[in-house]
């Protein structure tokens, strides 16, 4: 298996700084907090930062022309298989898919606490300011819950659909090669 080029790190840490900075700024703006901004900034740009540093990119996927990556993209995240020429950089995509940790468990956690956290401060804010103290801790709520029931689902699916589309190629190139009709 080739190995994999990892993302640059300027461009890691200005993923990370973009995505910190934004989410601080809201959560100042909601707050009316600049030191609450800060303090739930600066994680979220680090949390951006480690998920960030994971990308990665394949030599035989980037070599491909844009319609044939797009169609090993599709391909993957249809769970279906490619032509034979593809099929190097299918198997390196997919590769590059199952080598993302995934941690499920400790994903659920993670944003579970922080849909907590969002409530938490929600609560705090409805107690100190009424109506408008509400809107400091919803924007984490709302990440929280949308990560916990709608990323990490995808994220898995994702996963299986590329190992089903690995498994599909490399029955059609078997086929192929041994004179079987593909499917």
């Amino acid at each position: 298996m080739a190995e994999r080029n990892k993302l640059p790190f300027a461009l890691v840490v200005g993923i990370g700084l973009g995505a910190g900075v934004l989410f601080g700024v809201a959560q100042a703006w909601a707050r009316g907090n600049w030191w609450f901004g800060l303090a739930t900034g600066v994680p979220f740009g680090v949390a951006a930062v480690f998920l960030a540093r994971r990308a990665r990119a394949t030599p035989a996927f980037s070599a491909l022309a844009g319609p044939d990556r797009r169609e090993v993209r599709r391909a993957a995240a249809r769970g279906e298989a490619v032509e034979p020429r593809l099929a190097a950089a299918l198997a390196e995509h997919a590769a590059a898919v199952a080598d993302i940790p995934f941690p499920k468990t400790a994903m659920r956690v993670a944003f579970g606490v922080m849909a907590a956290f969002g409530l938490f401060v929600s609560v705090l804010g409805w107690g100190q300011e009424g109506l408008p103290g509400l809107a400091g801790g919803a924007p984490l709520l709302v990440l929280g819950l949308v990560c916990l029931f709608l990323a990490v689902p995808l994220m898995e699916r994702q996963r299986e659909r590329a190992a089903r589309s690995l498994d599909a190629t490399r029955t059609a190139v078997r086929d192929h090669r041994g004179g079987t009709p593909g499917r």
